[in-house]
């Protein structure tokens, strides 16, 4: 198969093949493999700067995924690859057989460390790939203490990862950073790293159980989307001064709000220390980090990526699946290959509101998905009628919801009731008699009601005039209507 790289594939090629170490922080299916296969290729073939390379995995991906992915691509096929797997003298008889490539799991890593380190013998690998970095993100445990012992040796140190950061505290970064550079970034010490960024928080007399960002500490996101919105709370209650780049756009949540829905969340966030970038373009990042636009630099403790998401798919291809924005699904969740089914956020299904068949990367979305899909691999004939395009997203404690088209159609009719002083906006959209769309910022009552009357397509009559002059008349609708 013939590999393209996407520009952030591209991009992460070439770092690795001009930096000495890097951190390649990629979601799951994002091709974080082959993007490291291709620098080793090249660093062995075109730079001639690497001889021998190990790849430390889980058991199961050092097992099914590397020697594949090799055979899978037609770039890659000159790579020879031997897996150190099995009892003793199995990885033994495959450490003495030549190969390009050496994998490993996790377990059997610090066992080769002390078996090199007992023969007296110099180090044979000059390139070393860590494959999700589970295990090494404690300094105690024994994977990252045989990962120190043998780092001066290596010339290249690749660490892969989908989740550096899986409990959102960013101490599980030191390890994996100071195992790269010695301490150059981040500090020599995991204590004067925490000294420098976080302040104790939960504790028992001089027991420190958890730690928070010291205030002050500065971090950048660039991105302002519903995963910008959802991680901005938590920086924000850590006390760290954030800058939210909005983008080309210049509008905050674009996707799911109206320009005065947007103004309103800005104001809020501006008015809990929130700088909203909305002018500029990115450039770039350098080192410190630091990000640089068109109209100014800044200088970061911390540089955020919230870019949006995107269904991990990569791994299908050429399975016969159907791919479009996702793996493309009839009304009962089968995909195109037989007696396969699709469901939540990789799956692209049927709108609600529309009919078109798009990705909803929803909870409710993936609930329904897999409850349709499991009826239908049972044997019953349950089609879906489309999922319900909604967000319900806690901006640093000013709550909003969106639901169906609430944008609005054409020649349909919308109203709105604009609280500016006390954060509170209300829109409903209508298609005839109908309600289609709505969003609410600041008062979270009767959004049940809302979503009832949209996905019943209720026809609402004479109260469709009363709800275009009170929008918040919602609930008193839907208690007559129900009575009638």
């Amino acid at each position: 198969m013939r590999f393209e790289p996407r520009p952030y594939q591209q991009t992460a090629i070439t770092r690795m093949v001009e930096a000495p170490y890097q951190l390649l922080a990629l979601r799951m299916g994002a091709g974080k493999t082959v993007c490291a296969l291709t620098a080793v290729s090249e660093l062995m073939f075109d730079h001639f700067s690497v001889r021998k390379t190990l790849i430390v995995a889980p058991k199961r991906v050092a097992e099914l995924v590397w020697h594949t992915e090799v055979s899978k691509w037609d770039h890659l096929g000159h790579l020879t690859v031997q897996r150190v797997l099995g009892l003793a003298d199995e990885r033994l008889r495959a450490l003495n057989t030549a190969a390009d490539i050496y994998v490993i799991n996790r377990e059997n890593f610090t066992w080769l460390v002390d078996l090199i380190a007992s023969s007296k013998q110099p180090w044979p690998f000059d390139c070393l790939i860590v494959d999700e970095n589970r295990g090494f993100k404690d300094r105690s445990s024994k994977a990252w203490k045989a990962l120190k012992g043998i780092r001066k040796h290596l010339s290249k140190l690749f660490i892969l990862s989908g989740t550096p950061d899986p409990n959102g505290t960013l101490e599980e970064l030191w390890p994996q950073i100071s195992v790269m550079d010695s301490g150059q970034r981040l500090g020599k010490g995991l204590t004067a790293y925490r000294d420098r960024y976080y302040r104790p928080d939960k504790r028992n007399g001089h027991i420190v159980y958890s730690y928070k960002l010291k205030p002050g500490a500065r971090v950048v996101m660039l991105g302002a989307g519903f995963v910008a919105g959802v991680c901005m709370k938590s920086l924000v209650n850590s006390g760290a001064k954030l800058s939210v780049v909005a983008g080309r756009s210049g509008q905050i949540l674009r996707s799911m709000m109206t320009p005065v829905g947007s103004g309103m969340l800005q104001r809020w966030l501006e008015g809990r220390g929130v700088e909203v970038i909305t002018t500029g373009r990115t450039l770039g990042i350098e080192p410190g980090p630091r990000l640089v636009m068109d109209t100014r630099t800044i200088d970061a403790d911390l540089i955020i990526m919230a870019t949006g998401v995107h269904p991990n798919v990569s791994f299908l291809e050429g399975t016969g699946a159907e791919i479009r924005s996702g793996v493309v699904i009839d009304a009962h969740m089968r995909t195109t290959v037989p007696h396969i089914y699709a469901a939540g956020d990789v799956a692209q299904g049927r709108d609600f509101s529309t009919g078109e068949w798009v990705v909803h990367a929803l909870q409710p979305t993936a609930t329904e998905h897999g409850r349709i899909a499991a009826l239908n691999m049972l044997g019953k004939d349950v089609p879906y009628r489309g999922s319900l395009s909604m967000n319900v997203l806690d901006t640093v404690g000013l709550i909003s919801h969106t639901f169906g088209l609430w944008d609005g159609i054409p020649g349909g009719d919308h109203t709105e009731v604009v609280d500016e002083a006390n954060f509170i906006y209300t829109r409903l959209c209508f298609d005839g008699d109908q309600l289609i769309g709505a969003i609410t910022i600041g008062h979270p009552l009767h959004v049940g009601a809302i979503r009832g009357l949209i996905q019943s397509r209720r026809h609402l009559g004479a109260w469709k005039d009363q709800l275009m002059k009170n929008p918040h008349l919602v609930m008193d609708a839907v208690v007559e209507l129900n009575n009638a």
